[in-house]
């Protein structure tokens, strides 16, 4: 492991001090950051070097990747909202169905080809009259929510 430069950073949380040493990590834009990143990358590729299963386990994560994948329904009204990612796509969309119809409410590629925007999370409201949605993008882990009616969901986000 590369060590961060431990800070002496602190907050104080319900009266207790709580000391957070990396906070610095968080600033994804700094040089600092970066630099650290790319050396946690070589690190990694040199071990990776000497993975004698790394075959194995590429095949194993790829024959998983091969399955359509949805996720539970949530029935809100006379809506039914799921996700559904197709086998070997990178990432799901949101979908809604009613009257018998699927409609795709968030597609991330739509919202971004080269594929550094992710859908976080999705909640309908219980009558389904509305959704909200967390998509983080650029590559952050930085979400962005948007609440709205399903039928204005996709032009919302463009």
């Amino acid at each position: 492991m590369i060590p961060g430069f431990r800070q002496t950073t602190q907050d104080l949380l319900h009266g207790r001090t709580v000391d957070d040493p990396y906070r610095w990590l968080e600033e994804s834009d700094s040089s600092a950051v970066g630099q650290w990143l790319a050396a946690q990358h070589r690190l990694f590729v040199d071990h990776r070097a000497n993975w004698r299963l790394l075959s194995d386990l590429r095949d194993n994560i790829m024959q998983a990747l091969d399955r359509e994948m949805w996720s539970p329904p949530k029935v809100r009204g006379a809506r039914l909202f799921v996700s559904h990612r197709a086998a070997r796509a990178d990432y799901p969309r949101l979908l809604i169905l009613e009257r018998g119809q699927a409609r795709v409410l968030v597609d991330v590629l739509a919202l971004d080809a080269e594929g550094t925007t992710t859908l976080d999370r999705w909640e309908p409201s219980p009558a389904g009259r509305l959704v909200a949605v967390q998509i983080s993008q650029r590559g952050t882990e930085r979400s962005s929510l948007v609440v709205s009616a399903p039928q204005s969901l996709v032009t919302r986000w463009c």
